[in-house]
């Protein structure tokens, strides 16, 4: 790894990105027209590279990717820019280019923190607390609607977070086609989803920090981020969503692939044996996530015939 310190001490853009890190799941948006949304991400990011860049004069450091992912996302901005120039609404292109860059500087910056070790595992670390807080606020939410109801439930939601969290305008949009209820079984149930506008990006964001409080785990033998594991899978399991059951399946395969299950096996009999034994269980006997899971392939079922009529007019 490259020499990017040369003390102990991190400099400011370190910390600011991790505090960016540890609070994205819970980011707000400032409304500054009737029609504009802006998420406070988006200036903290700005403000947190520009440390970076100051900090990479200063010191020559300025760390850039050379493997192949890099350049293919140069190539993906740039032709993405391009499109630009035939968009029938420019402004809604140019905000959706923007939007596209504005994860340039946070790939440059994370790359800059793989190179050493201390930050690293400190990324990793942050993010697992990251999406088990975003994951325990998702759950609390879920099992409120046991509590008081699913209407009181919906209305706090619809009224008050949604518009903090998502902006005035983008919350209108996803109040007139929400995707927060699923029906199992006849029952109607609010899916988990956080801070996030549906079901489906938050599942996505757990899923994809998932690996890390398990490798965590694995690599130092602490408890808590086993804990954290499973608190995260759970609520990505509660979003009902079947995209992430099954990329979750996928995950774990792949998991098994660039691992050695035998030495893993040997080195964590019990904790191996239990989760095999769950997966076992969890197929053979009914259950709401196993409903869920199985009517993807049941092209009666109502965002099935949803999905095919749109597929079938495109």
């Amino acid at each position: 790894m490259h020499r990017l310190i040369k003390n102990q001490i991190s400099p400011y853009w370190v910390f600011s990105i991790f505090i960016f890190f540890l609070f994205l799941p819970f980011n707000f948006a400032l409304n500054l027209s009737a029609t504009i949304d802006l998420p406070i991400a988006r200036l903290a990011i700005i403000g947190i590279f520009g440390l970076y860049l100051l900090w990479g004069l200063k010191e020559k450091k300025i760390i850039v990717d050379c493997r192949l992912r890099f350049w293919l996302l140069l190539f993906f901005l740039t032709f993405s820019s391009l499109t630009y120039l035939w968009a029938p609404d420019p402004f809604r292109a140019g905000r959706k280019i923007l939007f596209l860059w504005s994860f340039l500087p946070i790939y440059l910056m994370t790359f800059s923190l793989t190179q050493v070790q201390a930050w690293q595992e400190k990324l990793f670390k942050i993010l697992s607390w990251s999406a088990f807080l975003a994951a325990l606020f998702g759950l609390f939410f879920f099992f409120l609607q046991f509590i008081i109801g699913l209407d009181p439930t919906l209305n706090i939601i619809g009224k008050y977070l949604a518009p903090f969290f998502l902006g005035q305008n983008f919350s209108e949009t996803v109040l007139a086609f929400p995707s927060w209820l699923v029906n199992i079984g006849g029952i109607t149930l609010l899916r988990a989803f956080g801070s996030f506008p549906d079901p489906h990006l938050f599942a996505l964001y757990l899923n994809l920090t998932l690996p890390l409080p398990l490798f965590l785990y694995l690599k130092n033998s602490q408890k808590k981020y086993l804990f954290l594991t499973g608190i995260i899978l759970l609520a990505s399991l509660l979003t009902f969503s079947r995209a992430a059951y099954l990329s979750l399946i996928v995950g774990l395969g792949s998991f098994l692939f660039f691992n050695n299950p035998i030495q893993l096996v040997k080195k964590k009999f019990l904790l191996v044996g239990l989760t095999l034994t769950g997966i076992v269980l969890f197929f053979i006997f009914p259950n709401p996530l196993t409903d869920r899971l199985f009517s993807s392939f049941n092209l009666t079922e109502g965002s099935n015939q949803g999905r095919l009529a749109m597929w079938q007019a495109g």
